[in-house]
């Protein structure tokens, strides 16, 4: 395996990594020679802010109780019987996009039930074998009779 360019590409990434003029550096790390992390006011602010979001957040409930006893307090009323206030609610939930994945659901369904109707509920070959199966004394055997009585068993537990 050959690599080519590899040693202009890491140059250029020498020549590019350049410490960040916000950055701050321990004296005592830069004097031993070793590896040094540095950390921006923009990477510290950020941290800080992140902090700030995350606890505002855990202190927000899950539950806005207010609006829920609101709601009780309304359906305890009547409030939601009234014909406006039925219709603002069904145009609210149909404009959500909640109702596009019922529709697609009612669709599979009625296809399923269009599907089914054209089965029909007696299979006319099935009875026919049967008929000439019964003429002719197929059933009769000792051994069709215990894998009927077999079969029936199991469709049964």
């Amino acid at each position: 395996m050959k690599i080519e360019g590899i040693l202009s590409e890491l140059r250029n990434i020498a020549q590019t990594d350049r410490k960040a003029p916000d950055a701050k550096q321990r004296p005592s790390a830069a004097r031993s020679g070793s590896d040094v992390v540095q950390i921006s006011d923009r990477a510290r602010t950020l941290k800080t802010q992140q902090e700030t979001a995350a606890a505002a957040l855990g202190e927000t409930p899950d539950v806005r109780q207010a609006r829920v006893e609101q709601v009780k307090a309304r359906v305890s009323e009547g409030y939601y019987d009234r014909p406006e206030v039925r219709q603002a609610v069904a145009e609210s939930i149909l404009n959500s996009g909640t109702m596009k994945e019922v529709a697609a659901e009612k669709r599979q369904v009625d296809t399923a039930k269009a599907s089914m109707a054209d089965t029909p509920d007696v299979r006319q070959d099935q009875v026919a074998q049967a008929k000439q199966r019964v003429a002719s004394g197929f059933y009769d055997t000792q051994e069709v009779r215990k894998k009927a009585a077999d079969g029936l068993l199991e469709g049964i537990l």
